[in-house]
């Protein structure tokens, strides 16, 4: 890491990242992962409905669909890791099952009520079913690879997410028993990100930690994404709302007339998880696996930051619904490099276990803290606020207090060091 790094974040000390594992000159050992791709992010599967698109339909043939996973073969694993993860399959059970309910609290962007989903006390197979929901999607669920110059929609975002009813025109089912029906979804990726995986490899120097973290968001962005295509899977009301208007449009192109789409209508507000202050299911998924919201600039040379969620740090008021007032102040902590290494490490997923339900959790040690613009924000987060500044006028927030380590919040092992490891 070098000093131009350093600057960019001067309210930490060289200390800070020496512990966070920024400036270790020693390498890692066992990195590398072993295990298969998760079906949803193969080229196709023969389970896909005859005349549908494959999952990956820009990539004309296995050779070119290989020369992509050259590249983007790692993220995959990893995001397939993260996917069934003990957390993520309990959250994503009730993305698919658990019912929408009126909240009593608080109105959508669009003046509806606001709805809530969390409340569903899940089976004993409950994990299993949200693995083949996963398996469901799949047969329809699309990806591409798109040109940010050429494609608006993935400008300045890593990944888009839209339902769609092409090859799908009577909706999807999420499973074979429920007959819960709702959307196909077409992920579109931000092809740069891509390229600067490539830039990585050709650049002279030992680019080794940038490359892991990248790696890490990414396979990070892929489960957001797909936490928002499996909602979209299940939303009977917004399918037959889309399917209304898809048949108005092509009776009024019939009949030589123009359609006008009522865009507001069809803006759908996802629901709000538990008693969440903002809905956005994919920023829920990171929440329920990490212990927080993945924050990153989009520098290479930057680490990866992790913040509570919501706050007013990753808080879209334009987009996502959004009820109570936010609080006067937010952190960032940044994700070791500890805990991106160990996520590159076969032996720890291997070492993952079913009880492990925070086994992803990262480690919250030293961090920035930010001011709200909003004058009418709330008090100090109340949990936070035994951590103080170093000094009245500092930024910098460390939750280590005397010198005292604070315990890994992970049951697994996360984000122990190497040497830790050793022990």
């Amino acid at each position: 890491m070098n000093s131009a790094f350093r600057s960019k974040y001067a309210a930490l000390l060289n200390e800070d990242w020496v512990k966070l594992g920024y400036q270790s000159e020693h390498a890692e050992h066992g990195l590398g992962l072993t295990n298969q791709v998760h079906p949803i992010f193969q080229r196709t599967q023969a389970l896909r409905p005859r005349g549908a698109e494959h999952i990956w339909p820009q990539y004309k043939s296995e050779g070119e669909y290989d020369a992509m996973c050259a590249e983007m073969g790692t993220v995959f694993q990893l995001a397939s890791k993260m996917l069934e993860s003990p957390k993520s399959l309990e959250f994503l059970y009730q993305v698919a099952y658990s019912p929408r309910k009126v909240s009593n609290v608080g109105f959508g962007n669009q003046g509806r009520p606001c709805k809530e989903f969390g409340w569903t006390d899940p089976p004993f197979t409950g994990r299993q079913m949200a693995r083949n929901a996963l398996r469901h999607l799949s047969r329809s669920l699309t990806f591409e690879i798109g040109d940010p110059e050429a494609d608006p929609e993935v400008q300045g975002s890593f990944a888009v997410t839209a339902a769609t009813l092409v090859h799908f025109g009577a909706g999807v089912a999420i499973d074979d028993v429920s007959r819960k029906t709702g959307m196909a979804s077409r992920i579109t990726l931000n092809g740069s990100w891509i390229l600067k995986l490539k830039e990585l490899d050709a650049q002279e120097g030992d680019t080794t930690s940038q490359k892991l973290s990248l790696q890490v968001k990414m396979a990070i962005t892929l489960c957001h994404e797909i936490a928002h295509a499996l909602a979209f899977a299940v939303n009977r009301e917004y399918l037959e709302m889309s399917i209304r208007h898809y048949n108005a449009a092509d009776q009024a192109h019939k009949e030589g007339r123009a359609y006008e789409y009522p865009v507001q209508e069809l803006r759908t507000d996802e629901p709000y998880y538990r008693k969440e202050t903002m809905a956005e299911i994919g920023n829920s998924w990171e929440n329920q696996v990490f212990g927080g919201k993945i924050n990153w600039s989009g520098n290479l040379s930057d680490p990866l930051f992790v913040s509570k969620w919501p706050s007013f740090l990753t808080s879209d008021d334009d987009y996502c619904p959004t009820r109570g007032k936010e609080k006067r102040t937010a952190r960032k902590y940044v994700v070791s490099l500890h805990f991106i290494r160990n996520m590159h490490r076969q032996g720890f997923w291997d070492n993952v276990r079913s009880e492990h339900t925070n086994a992803l959790y990262i480690k919250k040690t030293v961090g920035i803290e930010y001011g709200n613009p909003d004058t009418e924000a709330i008090s100090v987060n109340s949990s936070e606020i035994n951590w103080p500044h170093d000094e009245e006028n500092s930024s910098r927030v460390s939750r280590e207090k005397d010198g005292q380590t604070i315990p890994d919040p992970s049951d697994s092992r996360a984000n122990e060091t190497a040497e830790e490891r050793r022990v």
